[in-house]
């Protein structure tokens, strides 16, 4: 049996710095030959009509599957604001959701609706961007040293909306607020989620 170092250069799988090192030259291919004990081609062009016997395998697939194009009644008016909470093992239970039927838990969003868009940049695109740029002036552009840069990472912190934001150096994981809420019925809203208590920097006790 072939070692790691004979398949990927080096002995270490998990090597994060050799990881970073590896740099790709093949951004524009379509199509891309891999050497291997036996022989096989690699393609990312997956343009609808290019390959008719992945396609048909695809239209065979949703026949034999759930298939979301004709099992989900898309003329359904929802809220896409507001969330449902259910046991996903009640029978039929998305079914009953969607027919109006009181499953589970209703929340309702705070004041007027977000946008989609809004709410991604806002609430997820933000802080990850937020680490990078950070990062990135650390070293004033220069990722040539994965350390460092890995370093850099790791030393950034600043104020989320979620609160202050960093991370734990022995685990590398987000350190964030905790929000203890509690369900309330609110005249306009319906029942919803309240903020009653935060518990500040809470490490991620996963390793």
């Amino acid at each position: 049996m072939a070692t790691n170092e004979e398949l990927i250069g080096r002995s270490d799988v998990d090597d994060i710095e050799a990881i970073l090192s590896v740099t790709n030259t093949d951004v524009d291919e379509a199509v891309h030959a891999v050497r291997d004990n036996a022989e096989a081609i690699f393609t990312w062009d997956y343009e609808k009509g290019a390959r008719p016997k992945l396609t048909r395998l695809y239209e065979k697939a949703k026949t034999s599957m759930w298939n979301g194009e004709t099992d989900l009644p898309w003329d359904t008016e929802v809220d896409q604001e507001s969330v449902v909470m259910a046991n996903g093992r009640a029978p039929d239970v998305l079914d009953r959701v969607i027919a109006g039927e009181e499953v589970g838990t209703l929340f309702l969003p705070h004041g007027g609706l977000v946008p989609a868009k809004k709410r991604w940049l806002g609430y997820t695109a933000r802080p990850k961007g937020r680490v990078i740029v950070d990062a990135l002036n650390a070293v004033k552009g220069d990722t040539k040293d994965p350390t460092k840069f890995l370093a850099a990472i790791g030393a950034v912190s600043f104020k989320s909306p979620r609160g202050d934001f960093k991370f734990d150096a022995a685990t590398h994981n987000v350190i964030n607020p905790v929000y203890i809420r509690e369900l309330v019925k609110d005249p306009q809203l319906g029942y919803t989620n309240k903020v009653v208590a935060t518990v500040a920097g809470v490490a991620d006790p996963g390793k």
